[in-house]
């Protein structure tokens, strides 16, 4: 690992320490170098606000965990990965969640839903062409449905176990995507 690398780590493990205790909020750059014991121009040098931290922390360690590109094939198994982070890094990311507004882990986490569902639905309509508010209105309505049931679980305490949240998402989309995009076309005939 080069030093860089290093002091990134150091910067995101200061600000997953200060999430145990300190609503994110409440957590400035400045409690984020005291903890991690850089200055504000390493910290600034690397990320330009707490925000983009937390989504560097997700999106580093996501590629770390679930290192497989979404598919229309893979998507169950690649979710339950997700969710088994989700599951192994619960305080850190029920806080975020819960801290709304601009910037916020909330938007960057539901755009990151929806490039995942936007890959899928690709894939489902294969070759067929579509009107492209009727392809938009079926990514939405997915990504809605997704994140719903997401941030429900999250909102809950993630009791319930990954495997059973997949397999009942599996359940209602598997083979249904392409019946969805298929009903959607004969709306607009």
């Amino acid at each position: 690992m080069d030093k860089e690398s290093g002091k990134k780590l150091l910067i995101a493990a200061a600000m997953k320490e200060l999430m145990e205790h300190t609503p994110f909020a409440k957590i400035t750059v400045n409690s984020i170098v005291e903890r991690s014991g850089i200055n504000r121009k390493t910290f600034y040098h690397h990320f330009k606000d707490k925000y983009e931290l937390v989504n560097w922390i997700f999106s580093s360690e996501v590629a770390a965990n679930v290192n497989d590109p979404c598919s229309l094939a893979n998507w169950p198994e690649r979710t339950l990965k997700l969710y088994n982070y989700w599951q192994d890094n619960k305080v850190f990311y029920a806080k975020l969640l819960k801290t709304l507004g601009q910037n916020s882990f909330y938007e960057y986490l539901y755009v990151f839903n929806c490039e995942q569902i936007l890959i899928i639905c690709r894939e489902a309509c294969g070759n067929r062409t579509f009107d492209q508010a009727d392809f938009d209105f079926m990514v939405d309505f997915l990504s809605h449905a997704f994140f719903g049931v997401f941030t429900t679980w999250v909102n809950s305490g993630m009791q319930e176990s990954p495997a059973t949240i997949i397999k009942r998402l599996q359940a209602m989309v598997d083979n249904s995507v392409e019946r969805l995009f298929v009903n959607l076309q004969a709306v607009g005939d």
